[in-house]
């Protein structure tokens, strides 16, 4: 069936997060940032690239690191100064740490949403070459690799993430949601389940997780994994939009109607949901 949408960000960003973008301390504004790393392109450049030209460098380096992939929009438009400044500035931050991973992996994400993606696997490949127990570099390189179609490489890598990191809940994710990709979602139960074992509080994985688990058509068994999300982050109305997606398209209607007053009690504006639910019950009973 046709999924439910909320009305709300899906992060709960709204009127505050813009608030705190203009707060004058500096670790709040900064904070506020970071926050916008789920939240699209679009929706980030229009609140934010006015941090471009903050007064505190530290800001003004967040803002270039969040709004890299719109590099083209603000080349054109009135902070392209800003933009370039500030990018120098978290480039030279980078390249004070050049001695460690993290600094080549930050310019391998930079590079791939500058546009770059020859630059941003040298990067990665550098990343793991100073520390082979690097995996988010691996990640991300296989990340790269299946956006430039290079897709037995990017699974060869993340096979490689498992073996050296057994006890890293990330790595199995990640094979996981390839497997996924490819539609295999037999092979990615099997790394998705594991995930969520060595995981037991991330409550992401244990949604994506259930998701794929209704996608073999394991209804019942996907209930366990979603509850345990929204039992982990009961705010969350993404979780609680896609369980009372899920239990409507198998017609579990008490329990559809249940999750939808929940995301009524957070927010009246999810009304919409709750009758669409009530209305499609009454029209199959």
């Amino acid at each position: 069936g046709r999924a439910l949408k909320p009305p709300l960000d899906r992060i709960g960003w709204g009127r505050k997060g813009v608030t705190a973008l203009s707060d004058p301390d500096p670790v709040v504004r900064g904070a506020a940032l970071t926050a916008l790393e789920p939240i699209p392109q679009p929706a980030r450049l229009q609140v934010a690239s006015g941090l471009l030209g903050d007064p505190i460098r530290a800001v003004r380096i967040e803002a270039a690191r969040l709004l890299a992939a719109s590099h083209a929009e603000l080349r054109a438009g009135p902070h392209a100064k800003a933009f370039e400044n500030a990018l120098a500035e978290y480039r030279q931050s980078l390249d004070t740490l050049a001695d460690r991973p993290g600094s080549h992996m930050g310019f391998g994400l930079l590079y791939s949403n500058l546009g770059d993606p020859a630059r941003a696997e040298q990067a990665y490949r550098d990343a793991f070459r100073i520390d082979p127990s690097h995996i988010e570099s691996r990640i991300n390189l296989a990340e790269l690799l299946f956006q430039q179609d290079r897709t037995p490489e990017s699974g060869a890598l993340l096979k490689e993430c498992v073996r050296l990191a057994p006890d890293r809940g990330v790595a199995h994710e990640a094979l996981g949601r390839h497997f996924v990709r490819m539609k295999d979602y037999h092979q990615a139960l099997v790394w998705l389940s594991e995930a969520a074992r060595l995981m037991p509080d991330n409550a992401h994985i244990h949604y994506f997780y259930g998701v794929a688990l209704n996608q073999l058509e394991q209804f019942e068994k996907a209930l366990v994994p979603l509850s345990r999300a929204h039992e982990l982050e009961p705010q969350s109305a993404e979780y609680l939009v896609g369980l009372a997606t899920i239990c409507r398209d198998h017609a579990s209607w008490d329990l559809a109607l249940g999750y939808a007053q929940k995301l009524v009690a957070i927010d009246p504006r999810y009304t919409e949901v709750y009758n669409s639910i009530e209305a499609q019950m009454r029209a199959q009973k």
